[in-house]
C-alpha cells in the first residue's frame, strides 16, 4: 500500500472555500485505486466524506461538495511529493501578482 496526502477543495451551496482546503491521508495500491476511493464509489464516497468532516470539525466549516485538487505521495522520508494536481483549478485560481 502507498500513502497519499489528498488535498480537497470544499464548497457549500455553490460557494467555494478557495482560501481553505483540507488534506487527509489515504492508503491505496496505486493512483487508480486512490481515485476510486476518493469518490467514484458510493460507499467509498461516504467514508471519504466522513473523514473530511472529522478533519474540519472545530473550524465551523460546513460543506456539501468536495473535489480533490492536489495529491502527494509520501516518500521514504514520509514527506509528500506532488504527483497530481487539478491544473484547471490551479490555472483559474492562482494569483498573478
Amino acid at each position: 500500500m502507498r500513502k497519499y496526502l489528498v488535498t480537497f477543495l470544499l464548497s457549500y451551496n455553490d460557494k467555494v472555500y478557495h482560501d481553505h482546503t483540507v488534506g487527509i491521508n489515504m492508503l491505496a495500491e496505486d493512483m487508480e485505486e486512490l481515485f476510486i476511493l476518493i469518490g467514484n464509489d458510493v460507499e467509498a464516497d461516504k467514508l471519504t466524506s466522513a473523514r473530511i468532516v472529522r478533519a474540519v470539525e472545530g473550524f465551523g466549516m460546513v460543506f456539501d461538495t468536495y473535489v480533490p485538487i492536489k495529491i502527494g505521495e509520501f516518500n521514504e522520508d514520509d514527506k509528500p511529493i506532488l504527483v497530481w494536481q487539478d491544473d484547471d483549478y490551479r490555472f483559474n485560481h492562482e494569483s498573478t501578482n
